[in-house]
């Protein structure tokens, strides 16, 4: 097991270079990996405070597993943490190996099935191209990161998917209308919604956060009507960060 007591920056590092080394340059989600790094970090801090247990350097890969696989069966981020591990454990092998990347099998939140990657003309739409669907009788389905073919979000059902697919026309119309650009508008999407930079992405979002986004979004349509309002001001950055 790795024995050096690394900062977590160094720690990050060494994930993101074991990533590129397996194969994954582009397109994929980095704040979503750092994110769920650092909730295995604070879950080991947490729950074995005061031991050698606390800390990444006291688990083997396996141990490690172990602990979080049961949790989050549907969860998004356990995939990730999962996934985390494992890039984290093989940067210290030697001769270096490379990390199985996505795809990877969850539980579809509806019927509770498996979800699988796979392509679209099962569902007779988005003919030739892949992504994740569930496996049982329903239709829900989510993209993927070409990247690492990590899932982008949740799966949605048709319902969903319509909603999302306004919420994200929306929010690009916004984000060139009122000049942010889409990071600074999705930034203060979360402010407005109370949500890290992680959950805001739309497939993330499920029915009822995609209601109160789009709702949010007509909300700032019509502070944008006031010309003293100033959004880089709302979000806190200075006319010289820009």
């Amino acid at each position: 097991m790795p024995n050096k007591k690394l900062r977590v920056h160094d720690m990050l590092a060494r994930i993101q270079e074991q990533l590129h080394y397996s194969g994954c340059i582009s397109d994929y989600d980095w704040g979503m990996y750092q994110y769920a790094f650092r909730s295995v970090l604070e879950l080991l801090k947490s729950k074995f405070r005061g031991t050698s247990k606390c800390r990444i350097s006291g688990w083997t890969k396996q141990e490690l597993l172990s602990l979080i696989q049961p949790h989050g069966r549907n969860s998004l981020l356990n995939l990730y943490q999962t996934l985390v591990i494992n890039l984290y454990y093989d940067s210290f092998v030697t001769p270096p190996v490379k990390t199985q990347l996505g795809p990877k099998n969850f539980y579809c939140c509806y019927c509770n099935a498996t979800a699988s990657f796979q392509k679209f003309d099962k569902l007779n739409r988005r003919q030739g191209n892949y992504g994740y669907i569930c496996d049982g009788l329903c239709d829900a389905s989510v993209s993927y990161h070409e990247g690492d073919k990590m899932p982008m979000g949740t799966l949605a059902d048709e319902p969903l998917r319509k909603l999302r697919d306004r919420a994200k026309k929306a929010v690009d119309a916004f984000a060139i209308k009122s000049g942010l650009g889409l990071t600074d508008a999705y930034g203060l999407m979360a402010e407005r919604m109370g949500l890290s930079m992680v959950d805001i992405p739309i497939a993330r979002l499920d029915f009822e956060q995609c209601e109160a986004y789009l709702r949010s979004i007509e909300s700032l349509k019509t502070l944008s009507k006031n010309k003293r309002f100033d959004y880089l001001k709302y979000l806190g950055i200075s006319k010289g960060e820009e």
